[in-house]
């Protein structure tokens, strides 16, 4: 699971990265990061086990898995051009520290 959260992390923190460097050219740049999507990857996973899915749909506020199309609909919309004010953002727990637009620290307690 450590591998997993790691490799979310760089996603998000790549992206916004990008998105900083790449603003001023025009060129907007947002992550998707889903929740478990039903995949074979994950069918497979849980095929053997449905009290583990149960388990993991606590965790999942919509209470069932995503669907690839829901997640094709979410890319589709954020590339449409009349989205270009909207600023999408990773929800990412950080126990109160928090960086702002500026790279400075933040706090939101």
């Amino acid at each position: 699971m450590s591998v997993y959260n790691a490799t979310k992390a760089f996603v998000i923190s790549f992206s916004e990265g990008l998105r900083r460097e790449l603003k001023p050219k025009g060129v907007r740049v947002t992550a998707l990061c889903p929740g478990p999507v039903n995949t074979p990857l994950l069918k497979e996973l849980f095929a053997k086990d449905e009290e583990r899915a149960r388990r993991r749909l606590v965790h999942v506020p919509m209470g069932r898995f995503g669907e690839p199309e829901e997640m094709a609909s979410a890319v589709l919309f954020l590339a449409l051009k009349y989205t270009i004010g909207l600023r999408p953002t990773a929800e990412v727990e950080t126990e109160g520290l928090d960086i702002n637009e500026h790279g400075e620290r933040a706090y939101n307690y």
